[in-house]
């Protein structure tokens, strides 16, 4: 029907009758992508081009905009009717890192991001980003933050350090699995288990697995987590 040359990340956002492109790259080397772009899911036709000038992560869409992080350390809203910026706020200062010293020895870092949650009753998002460094004896060193903020204005309601060592038996640390729940944030980091005050921040609980935990779920009252061969839940 339609071809855009190019390469994109996975998975693209689709909104009515259009189609959103990240990491977006007209010459096909993803890894270069700085590009979003917007396309009309009938034609292809170009709707709206926006240069982030950094790598993106996972956007979402929300009410009239495009959320998303970036590598560059600020999180973004665009407009989805025409890609103009609503607002940019910086989140995070650990952007450019590559490398840390670990017993005189450089290791890659990797970036882990969560997928951008929303409650639409305070409306707020949720987004939690870190660098994540495998060292020796499959253990994760991950540091970063887990942000709340004002979808009025991007504002920062609160910003919270998340930092520890985690066992990678089950896998690395590549995605953070994140959900919002009864004044409640639930974020899973690799082997570790975190829970925050959704109006605050503050840490009320953290527990680490031997092995693995798998992304929360949450039912109608309660959040389920996956960990170490047992299922849980939390109220």
């Amino acid at each position: 029907i339609w071809r855009i040359n190019g390469d994109a990340s996975d998975p693209v956002v689709i909104v009515q009758d259009r189609i959103i492109l990240w990491n977006y790259n007209p010459d096909g080397i993803t890894d270069e992508g700085k590009i979003m772009l917007c396309v009309n899911a009938s034609t292809g036709e170009i709707i709206w081009r926006f240069d982030v000038n950094s790598k993106m992560y996972q956007p979402t869409e929300y009410n009239g905009l495009v959320l998303f992080g970036a590598y560059d350390g600020n999180f973004y809203a665009l407009n989805s009717s025409d890609g103009s910026v609503a607002w940019k706020t910086h989140a995070t200062d650990q952007n450019g890192k590559a490398t840390v010293p670990w017993q005189d020895v450089h290791y890659p870092l990797t970036p882990s991001t969560s997928l951008v949650q929303i409650d639409n009753q305070t409306n707020r998002a949720f987004w939690a980003f870190a660098f994540a460094q495998t060292g020796w004896g499959s253990v994760d060193e991950y540091s970063g933050v887990i942000c709340s903020l004002d979808l009025a204005n991007g504002h920062v309601v609160w910003k919270t350090p998340i930092s520890q060592n985690t066992s990678t038996e089950g896998g690395a640390v590549k995605q953070f699995g994140l959900i919002v729940l009864n004044g409640r944030v639930y974020l899973t980091t690799g082997s570790d288990f975190w829970v925050f005050d959704q109006s605050t921040g503050g840490v009320q609980r953290m527990e680490h697995f031997d092995h693995y935990v798998l992304s929360p779920v949450a039912g109608d009252r309660q959040v389920f987590l996956a960990g170490d061969l047992h299922l849980s839940s939390y109220k």
